[in-house]
């Protein structure tokens, strides 16, 4: 899954803006890039197939980053 490759990938990238909108993920996508989103400011998910799990697992991981301004 593409969504897993990011995943793995945030950790080490100096992201401030994270735009994956259009990119058919799923809420198990999701759930592992919301594991690595400590930096972000901007998260851009719209036009995905994120459902409840998908956004209870965004909001959980979501508690450890204090940089998040804008989430579409």
């Amino acid at each position: 899954d593409g969504a897993k490759s990011i995943a793995l990938s945030l950790p080490f990238a100096q992201l401030k803006c994270l735009d994956l909108q259009y990119n058919e993920i799923s809420d198990k996508g999701l759930s592992a890039i919301a594991k690595s989103l400590f930096s972000v400011s901007e998260l851009v998910l719209s036009s995905n197939s994120i459902g409840d799990y998908g956004a209870k697992a965004l909001a959980r991981n979501l508690q450890k980053n204090s940089t998040l301004t804008v989430l579409d």
